[in-house]
């Protein structure tokens, strides 16, 4: 299997609606490729910098030593090896969105999942006004997620700035006190929403609205 993500298929908002409608949020059945080159190589310079960081921490704290640099290095390589690992994705004419699911333990004995949707725009990679256009793209957004959630009180979706160089994020977050059958309600809630934003069009719109308002006017 081709996991790069230039050798993934485009689909289009109605194709991917079908994905979700049949999938969910069951990202072992989304395509499977590394991020594109222009998000990798922002991910790497973070990585990097973060290195750059923990360096000159440790050289404050501790005595220099072959050793730590190459604990350093040992490190940097395990992220830089992240960044570049398959992720679930699904590639559409505009950009992609990326999903991940994070089980683990806020406290001992107590588990959590988050699912979380990154909506990522091409013209958004490396665009000076990236921040601008993330904050039009939630602020046309947000009427249509409201109206979802006052019409579904049992999903609780969160929406933020997205953690790579994308548009935004939308999250469902349940812990084993949210009761009986409570993740697969955020989950398919989730699901149900990004299927309604694509299937009629809402998100094509928004993006496309959010370019020419902030990308592409050069506002800042």
């Amino acid at each position: 299997m081709q996991n790069a993500f230039v050798d993934q298929s485009i689909l289009s908002s109605a194709e991917i609606a079908a994905v979700l409608r049949k999938s969910g949020l069951n990202f072992d059945q989304w395509q499977q490729a590394a991020l594109p080159e222009e998000l990798l190589k922002a991910l790497d310079a973070g990585t990097d910098e973060d290195i750059e960081m923990l360096t000159a921490h440790s050289a404050t704290t501790t005595e220099a030593s072959e050793e730590s640099s190459a604990k350093l290095g040992e490190y940097r390589a395990e992220l830089i090896a992240e960044n570049h690992a398959p992720r679930a994705i699904l590639r559409t004419a505009w950009g992609l969105l990326v999903g991940e699911k994070v089980a683990a333990d806020m406290a001992p004995g107590l588990p959590f999942a988050r699912y979380s949707v990154e909506i990522q725009c091409e013209k958004g990679w490396n665009n000076p006004n990236l921040g601008a256009y993330c904050d039009a793209c939630m602020e046309m957004l947000d009427e249509s997620l409201q109206d979802f959630l006052k019409r579904n009180r049992s999903v609780d979706i969160e929406m933020g700035d997205a953690d790579l160089d994308g548009i935004l994020e939308l999250s469902v977050f349940v812990t084993p006190t949210d009761g009986e059958n409570a993740e697969q309600v955020a989950v398919d809630g989730l699901a149900r929403y990004l299927i309604q934003i694509l299937q009629d069009g809402t998100l094509d719109r928004i993006i496309e609205a959010a370019v020419r308002v902030k990308c592409g006017s050069g506002q800042s």
